[in-house]
């Protein structure tokens, strides 16, 4: 069983590397496993959103025969969010700043994916 800390361990280098303001791991049915999101939102509305918005993302690109979803990206006048899979049981989930460069988010993305996706399918 993976404890929330390591989590947060993984997720406080990934906002720190990438130059993030905020990230999350959720659950693939859309609950909260860790965050470090800004304090005027709302975890779990976030996580259920973010679940949604993604597994009908990989819906749509199975749909296409484009293969496997790599990432989910939603712009925003205000930034960016930035999800992909951490394996069978998650999501990392990530709110990018337009000042922030966003191949270096998702290099980032990649590297703390995979590391997720390691404990949780321990």
């Amino acid at each position: 069983m993976v404890s929330e800390s390591e989590l947060r361990e993984i997720l406080e280098e990934f906002v720190k590397s990438a130059g993030v303001i905020g990230a999350a791991i959720v659950s693939n049915e859309g609950l909260m496993m860790c965050s470090l999101l800004p304090e005027d939102s709302d975890p779990n509305l976030v996580a259920a959103m973010s679940a949604s918005l993604f597994g009908t993302s990989r819906k749509v690109v199975e749909e296409l025969n484009l293969g496997p979803l790599q990432q989910a990206i939603v712009e925003a006048r205000e930034g960016k969010l930035v999800a992909c899979s951490a394996g069978k049981y998650g999501i990392l989930v990530s709110l990018v700043p337009h000042t922030t460069n966003i191949g270096l988010v998702i290099l980032e993305l990649g590297k703390t994916s995979e590391r997720i996706r390691r404990l949780l399918e321990e």
